[in-house]
């Protein structure tokens, strides 16, 4: 990788992707044990693996790519679908601000089911057409991801419903502004 390029990720893992992280890591950290064994699906630049594993926790980054912006922190690539991993191997799967990005949300989540005990996802939830569609354009601009995005969004009323058809017991909600215009939805849930 060309030095220009690798101190531009540098710049933009150490400002964007760890203030992305630093917010999510305060929403999930609490709902961890010291010994869970973690997937962090979608995990993206990485910022959030790395944060957790430089507190000690046993995180393992998946992705559909690489995309890492650090060398610390390498995923293990999976086609999307079915993750490399044994039936109840792991204790929690993170899906951080990753479902609507996905054609199938739910099947997604059932898959992680085979594999996790818990599921911590956080969610863009939207309030009404309007700002349904101001999500998907925020989320399309931040991402730079115009062509293919699914935007399979949902309000809080359909990831609650998701997760009764799905027999899933939620823990624990958490909503959060986001920007002043939109709210994320941090949904504790477990079999």
């Amino acid at each position: 990788m060309p030095a220009l390029e690798t101190k531009a990720k540098e710049l933009i893992f150490n400002t964007l992707s760890q203030s992305w992280a630093k917010s999510k890591h305060r929403r999930v950290v609490y709902h961890l044990k010291a010994n869970d064994k973690i997937l962090d699906i979608g995990a993206g630049k990485g910022a959030l693996s790395w944060m957790l594993l430089e507190q000690g926790f046993d995180v393992t980054p998946v992705d559909v790519q690489n995309i890492s912006f650090t060398e610390k922190v390498k995923p293990v690539i999976y086609d999307g679908e079915t993750l490399p991993f044994p039936d109840n191997s792991r204790d929690v799967g993170l899906f951080l601000t990753v479902l609507h990005h996905t054609p199938d949300p739910e099947a997604l989540i059932r898959e992680a089911l085979r594999v996790c005990d818990r599921l911590i996802i956080i969610e863009d939830v939207y309030h009404g057409k309007a700002q349904k569609y101001a999500t998907w354009f925020t989320d399309s601009l931040f991402n730079l991801e115009f062509k293919g995005h699914p935007h399979t969004n949902k309000n809080n009323f359909g990831w609650l419903k998701t997760f009764a058809d799905l027999d899933l017991r939620v823990l624990h909600i958490e909503k959060e502004p986001v920007l002043g215009l939109f709210e994320q939805v941090t949904y504790y849930v477990t079999k």
